[in-house]
């Protein structure tokens, strides 16, 4: 009985309150940002850039010399960043993330254009920070499983040596055993 008068005390209260009109303040609007379409050199960059992923890898060394070329004889923001999106999105041999880093990394300024602050070098360059880091991360443990398998090789020989060892002693006791055999039945 008790229950179902709390039950329903409940239930009442929260009616209640669904009922009770809104004293609060509305809440401030928030302003959304909208995405901007881009300039023209924008959306021709990102069409580039799209384009990396569906190059063969015979393709993909050619375009990286072509890339290369138009950037050391324009360096133009464009170019930079054409180069830098291209050594960070090919896979390897041809992509490089720590060229491509060192292309969208740069300050802000007339011969670099926006820089470190352009909306694509934004995107990439936390993603190549963390890229790097475990690569980084990646080479440390190889380097200590090569270590271990060294360490464990050093150990299987030893542990060949003593077990060689441990094997002639016990021939040597064995012979041992048969000359005091031998000895004793005449």
């Amino acid at each position: 009985m008790k229950r179902h008068l709390l039950l329903a005390l409940v239930l009442a209260g929260a009616l209640a309150a669904c009922q009770t009109p809104n004293t609060a303040p509305p809440l401030p609007a928030t302003e959304v940002v909208v995405a901007r379409a881009g300039n023209e050199n924008d959306v021709q960059l990102l069409d580039v850039v799209a384009s990396y992923r569906n190059l063969t890898n015979l393709e993909l060394g050619p375009e990286g010399e072509r890339l290369r070329r138009a950037f050391a004889q324009q360096r133009s923001e464009d170019n930079r960043l054409r180069l830098a999106a291209y050594y960070a999105l090919v896979p390897l041999p041809h992509g490089d993330r720590a060229k491509a880093l060192a292309l969208f990394d740069v300050p802000p300024s007339a011969a670099n254009g926006l820089g470190r602050n352009h909306p694509l070098a934004q995107i990439l360059i936390p993603l190549l920070q963390d890229a790097r880091r475990s690569d980084e991360a990646l080479l440390a443990t190889q380097q200590k499983l090569r270590d271990e398998f060294k360490r464990s090789d050093a150990l299987q020989q030893n542990n060949d040596i003593l077990q060689k060892k441990l094997d002639d002693i016990r021939a040597l006791e064995r012979k041992m055993l048969d000359r005091e055999k031998t000895r004793r039945k005449p």
